[in-house]
């Protein structure tokens, strides 16, 4: 029986697809190109009837050695095919974004922030911060800033106080995940021995609480919609006659908030880049090797409950990928 699916699906292609942009059913059904470019797509963002397109476009002068690079900004409507162009800062290099439908909000290389209607004309230039970490109702957001060598995690609910949560052992941050009721917050992180712990704070209370995963390292953290479980892509333990050896390929878990079991879903080597939950918590979406084909990537959507695999055969590998909003 062909699976029931709540969303659909687009992703930005590769190679010779580099400049388009495909939608389609979670099944790979129905794909069809939304947006076409000379240049490649870097990133894609699903906003109500709306699909974010941001391309890149490097130009050489004749005899220099290094390019110019322009970023450009286009939103394409999704019914009618409509696609407009966005006038946005210059002088911003975006590095991530996230959507609520009617806004949109960057944080660029240098942590500098911006929201922009996406139906107006106002841009406003918000403090230092990453809005990859903006909670999902939008009333609070996570910084994670270097002190003296030290992670330091940092909550704002948009006052002027930044009370501090969290100090780390080592610079980096690996992941972090909000809640879907934006109260608690997911964090990965390294220690002296470079191996990768999880945190979960609790906004509100000003605690936090230890994890425990079966992953010695992960680069990936999502939480469900429905609160109930976190995905995660990592890898296993190290094996006993070899401490310093990685279990793979690199691979996607599900595990359950309140501790219980985990549930390993991928058989080959999932990329790091990102893992979607669609709205209904049934189904995850990653970008996975795959079977029998070796180092060549689909997107994959996986059925949690049942551990089943659908992959989506469609024209392009995806260079960057999202979910209907």
């Amino acid at each position: 029986m062909k699976p029931r699916y709540s969303q659909r699906i687009a992703f930005s292609g590769t190679g010779e697809g580099e400049g388009n942009v495909f939608v389609c059913e979670l099944d790979g059904s129905d794909t069809r190109v939304m947006f076409t470019s000379d240049h490649p797509v870097r990133h894609i963002a699903w906003a109500g009837e709306h699909i974010y397109v941001e391309v890149l476009q490097s130009v050489a002068e004749p005899g220099e050695q290094f390019c110019e690079t322009f970023i450009f900004h286009f939103i394409t409507n999704i019914e009618t095919g409509e696609v407009r162009e966005l006038e946005l800062s210059s002088d911003l290099y975006f590095a991530r974004f996230v959507s609520n439908g009617e806004r949109m909000f960057w944080s660029d290389l240098a942590d500098k922030s911006v929201s922009v209607d996406l139906f107006g004309k106002d841009e406003v230039i918000c403090a230092p911060m990453q809005f990859d970490t903006l909670a999902p109702d939008e009333s609070r957001w996570c910084q994670h800033i270097r002190e003296q060598d030290r992670l330091v995690i940092q909550y704002d609910d948009w006052r002027d106080d930044y009370p501090l949560v969290f100090q780390g052992e080592t610079p980096d941050k690996i992941a972090s995940a909000w809640s879907p009721d934006s109260i608690e917050f997911l964090l990965v992180h390294e220690d002296e021995e470079i191996r990768h712990h999880c945190v979960i704070f609790n906004s509100e209370a000003r605690e936090s609480r230890d994890f425990p995963v079966p992953l010695h390292r992960m680069y990936a953290g999502a939480w469900s919609p429905d609160g109930r479980q976190i995905a995660l892509v990592g890898y296993f333990p190290w094996d006993e006659d070899d401490p310093e050896a990685e279990v793979g390929p690199q691979s996607l878990i599900v595990i359950q908030v309140d501790g219980g079991d985990y549930k390993r879903l991928s058989t080959t080597n999932v990329l790091e880049s990102r893992l979607l939950w669609t709205n209904d918590s049934r189904h995850i979406v990653v970008d996975q090797e795959i079977a029998g084909a070796s180092e060549e990537y689909r997107l994959h959507v996986y059925d949690v409950e049942t551990g089943a695999a659908t992959v989506i055969r469609a024209p392009f590998e995806a260079a960057d990928f999202a979910l209907e909003s």
